[in-house]
């Protein structure tokens, strides 16, 4: 039987933002952290300051300190107030999109009778991950690609959620990232981009050429608007 690799944290289950954001703070690699449990095929699990990176001085068990490592600050620094417009443009994404709120289990495994996998791991060169690839200390950059195709629900017909790829760079520096083909449509939006400003302009790209992302970076680009199917 064939292996699935699926990391639970960043498809399955629950995902828990705590002190990742308490020790990175802010700027692009709290950004990029942020979309994670978010984003996630999960529940998404923040506690109160998280949206804002609250540090409780990288304590992520403080349920029972009554004192300053417990405390919310309420008087937010820019910093803090960037971070929270950003949780609350990935929350409006994650209610439009419903792809990310399905409730059926990604498997990776293709559907011979619907011709679709729900979610595939792509590396740079938009090659399939290898199960080698995953423990290969060099791979700094992969996307998951969840097909607006797949299966919603225990009913076995195709969806017509839009599809979303999601690139994630944990390289000290830019790779060039080679989208997959498509099936319909011929341009992807970009949904997010963690090394962009608040204020940054977000346009769209081609679908049959690479795509630069910066390091330390989460980026998403959708295909096909909601609920029309358009999917590669």
């Amino acid at each position: 039987m064939a292996k699935t690799l699926v990391p639970a944290t960043a498809a399955n289950g629950t995902a828990r933002l705590g002190a990742a954001t308490r020790d990175l703070r802010y700027g692009p690699k709290a950004g990029a952290i942020v979309p994670r449990p978010v984003c996630s095929r999960c529940t998404p699990l923040l506690l109160a300051g998280d949206e804002f990176a609250r540090p409780q001085n990288g304590n992520d068990n403080a349920y029972r300190q009554d004192n300053e490592i417990s405390w919310v600050d309420w008087d937010i620094r820019e910093e803090g107030q960037s971070l929270i417009r950003f949780v609350r443009k990935l929350t409006r994404l994650r209610h439009k999109y419903s792809i990310l709120r399905r409730g059926r289990f990604l498997t990776g495994v293709y559907n011979k009778e619907l011709g679709i996998k729900d979610v595939t791991w792509i590396n740079a060169s938009d090659a399939e991950m290898k199960p080698e690839e995953w423990s290969d200390v060099s791979m700094h950059c992969f996307g998951m690609l969840m097909d607006g195709r797949a299966q919603p629900t225990g009913i076995r017909k195709h969806g017509e959620d839009a599809t979303l790829l999601k690139v994630m760079n944990g390289h000290h520096d830019l790779v060039r990232f080679s989208l997959p083909e498509t099936v319909g449509g011929t341009h992807r939006q970009l949904l997010i981009d963690t090394n962009l400003a608040d204020d940054a302009e977000r346009g769209s790209c081609a679908t049959d050429g690479p795509i630069s992302t910066p390091h330390r970076e989460l980026g998403a680009p959708a295909h096909g608007d909601q609920g029309h199917g358009h999917a590669p």
